[in-house]
């Protein structure tokens, strides 16, 4: 038993935690360093495949050069090899102190506006560091979020199916892996994700935090796609800002091209609808950086931000019938 296994290393299992398509995460404890830690197993039908184990021990070392107090942090990646010689693959994480914003849906019903841009504002802070460093998340959902209560902090958590910019994701050909009511309409198209998808998730969640209900919500998850493919998301309570509205609805536009230009430009208006000055000051750090240098017109070059007024004309979607793919996650 992978519990038993661990139990005579370095890492001590105490109590699951949860379990899901991936695997199973352990609330553990570091005997080395005397400290609570998160443990993360690949189910052992993925870690038996030689492709998932690279491509999960790939992703990890990606995840590990991440630094953000927005992003549950990785220590350590271990494999193992049982008494009947099965491979074990284990995730060593920090163990987030929090709950997830799922549970405080639950409870509440709806969050206020202020709360929720803030959130989004930090969440999407921190998928913009994962997607400098060629990670894309692809399950970003409540469930994924844990907020400090105290200080209404999240930190996403769960990279297990995130897809590097080098085309390693824990997928077969034609699956879409996520969850059906957050997944983007280019993933659900067959198209590859990209950092836009991400946006689009977010978007979901900030919709639903606000509304108390997912934008496209229904027990037949076919009409669930058909909603992020073709329908416009249902209007936001009135009592929803007008600004912010227009914000979360542009995170919801159904082709990349017409949402936020990247999790950067998001977490910047979410910050400019709290405080103006400082989100100021944060795009120009971000425009700063290193790797915004390319010329204009080259495939690498920033995205020009675009005006945030509520009512702003924009270009329409162009609505693409889907074709038939397989959803895992949900």
């Amino acid at each position: 038993m992978v519990a038993q296994r661990l139990l005579g290393g370095r890492y001590r299992l105490q109590k699951r935690l949860e379990d899901g398509g991936m695997g199973s995460v352990w609330h553990g404890w570091d005997e080395r360093l005397r400290r609570n830690v998160a443990v993360k197993i690949l189910h052992p039908s993925l870690a038996h495949d030689e492709v998932c184990r690279h491509r999960f021990r790939s992703e990890a070392r990606a995840m590990a050069a991440m630094r953000h107090r927005g992003i549950a942090g990785i220590f350590d990646y271990g494999e193992e090899t049982d008494a009947e010689g099965r491979y074990v693959s284990y995730l060593i994480m920090e163990l987030v102190r929090g709950r997830p914003l799922s549970d405080l849906l639950t409870e509440r019903g709806r969050l206020d506006a202020t709360t929720v841009v803030a959130i989004v504002a930090d969440t999407a802070a921190a998928l913009n560091v994962a997607h400098r460093a060629g990670i894309i998340h692809r399950d970003v959902k409540p469930s994924n979020i844990l907020v400090d209560e105290k200080t209404n902090t999240p930190k996403i958590i769960d990279f297990g199916i995130a897809r590097s910019g080098a085309g390693m994701g824990l997928t077969s050909t034609g699956m879409v892996m996520g969850t059906a009511s957050y997944v983007s309409p280019e993933q659900l198209r067959g198209g590859d994700p990209s950092a836009s998808s991400d946006v689009y998730s977010l978007g979901v969640v900030a919709y639903e935090c606000l509304a108390g209900r997912r934008p496209f919500h229904d027990d037949n998850t076919w009409r669930v796609i058909e909603g992020h493919l073709n329908t416009p998301p249902p209007p936001l309570p009135e009592d929803v800002p007008a600004a912010v509205a227009e914000t979360v609805m542009r995170a919801l536009a159904k082709t990349p091209q017409d949402r936020w230009s990247d999790a950067a430009e998001l977490a910047t208006a979410c910050r400019e609808l709290l405080d103006p000055r400082a989100a100021a000051e944060s795009a120009r750090r971000e425009h700063d950086r290193p790797n915004r240098s390319a010329a204009p017109g080259d495939p690498g070059a920033p995205v020009p931000p675009q005006s945030r007024h509520v009512g702003q004309r924009r270009r329409p979607s162009t609505l693409i019938p889907f074709r038939r793919v397989a959803i895992a996650g949900e």
